[in-house]
């Protein structure tokens, strides 16, 4: 079966066009305003949504009094290097999958079954489709790492979604902790808190802007039960050894996430100073 006789036909062309700024003066693009390219991986949504996540909280917080202006600055600097990157991306895929020459053809498809049937390679694809991968750590409004070893996690790579519980047994992930731009102070300590009740709280906008809250890790979430209604901070929880140690935090130190699920800055609980270089960054003080 074949078609015959079309009435209508119409050539299909890949556009691979970029802005330069993603922001000029009070008018900021976003998705398809500020970049177009070729529809192979289904790309484009998910930048575009990326896109939107990134500004959001940006001006959510400038409208609160909040933000600085270096804060709207770093959207057009962050956003415009991974618009750039998925215009490269997508447009090797396409190159790759309309090739004409018959040995290309073949390679392809040789190496494409083989090297789908590994799981490690086909959760590879699906994080880097899903943009999981997208890392800022090239951003203006980077704060300092001042852990005294290297670790994996940097400044600007998305933070794991970590779960905690809360003496009264309820449950948290940090993603649901961002929600409505809030950025998290986690702070993972054997002792008391290194940081004070109001971090963040006594900027004008900081208070519905910042959550902090203090990890206490055990191998075991059960405890949890037992320790309940004991009194104590209403910002303590608990954090199960394997999942603090996605973070690389050691025994004891703190990580500030931003309301996209981005590590902003990261240190140990003898030194919170880069937290409040990082806060002076972004705040309008």
């Amino acid at each position: 079966m074949c078609a015959s006789k079309p009435k209508w036909l119409a050539e299909f062309r890949v556009s691979e066009r970029k802005v330069e700024n993603y922001r000029s003066g009070r008018v900021f693009l976003a998705g398809d305003a500020a970049h177009v390219h070729s529809p192979a991986g289904g790309q484009g949504m998910n930048t575009g949504i990326q896109d939107a996540c990134n500004l959001a909280w940006k001006l959510a917080w400038v409208l609160r009094g909040f933000g600085s202006k270096q804060l709207l600055e770093s959207y057009s600097n962050e956003r415009s290097e991974v618009g750039a990157m998925v215009v490269r991306t997508t447009s090797r895929m396409t190159r790759i999958a309309t090739t004409e020459s018959r040995v290309l053809q073949s390679l392809r498809n040789a190496v494409t079954k083989m090297a789908l049937h590994f799981e490690w390679v086909q959760d590879k694809v699906g994080q880097s489709l899903a943009e999981y991968t997208v890392s800022y750590r090239g951003s203006l409004i980077n704060g300092i790492d001042s852990r005294r070893g290297a670790a994996r996690l940097k400044c600007g790579d998305r933070v794991p979604n970590i779960q905690w519980k809360y003496r009264s047994g309820r449950s948290q992930k940090l993603y649901q902790q961002l929600s409505g731009g809030v950025a998290v102070l986690l702070i993972v300590s054997p002792g008391r808190l290194a940081a004070s009740e109001p971090w963040g709280h006594n900027i004008q906008g900081g208070e519905c802007s910042f959550a902090t809250i203090e990890l206490v890790v055990v191998d075991d979430l059960s405890i949890v039960q037992g320790v309940a209604g004991r009194g104590g901070s209403d910002r303590a929880a608990f954090v199960q050894r394997e999942e603090i140690e996605k973070l690389n935090l050691g025994k004891a130190g703190w990580v500030i996430v931003r309301p996209d699920g981005c590590l902003a800055a990261v240190g140990e609980c003898d030194e919170m100073q880069a937290a409040y270089d990082w806060l002076a960054k972004v705040a309008a003080l």
